[in-house]
């Protein structure tokens, strides 16, 4: 290309790509250091603008610990509403 002239693209030929905001590796990483934590992750969000990534525990709620008294409680809890 001579002085003044400018890079053309065909109509065919592909855009150059912009760089990641984020990269695989990134999230890898983010996901190790949650685990390390001992922390469950419910799901990931992504912000493709930013390349924030953002890490949601889980709550717990869908696991059910009973505890004896609600074992207790579910298998007397009929004969406890006669009385």
């Amino acid at each position: 290309m001579g002085v003044g002239t400018t890079a053309r693209f065909s109509a065919g030929a592909a855009m150059p790509r912009r760089p990641a905001t984020f990269r695989q590796h990134d999230l890898a990483r983010a996901l190790r250091a949650a685990k390390a934590a001992g922390i469950d992750i419910e799901r990931i969000e992504i912000e493709p603008a930013s390349g924030r990534i953002l890490l949601v525990a889980s709550t717990g709620d869908a696991v059910d610990p009973a505890t004896p008294v609600d074992i207790w409680l579910a298998k007397n809890a009929r004969s406890a509403q006669g009385n």
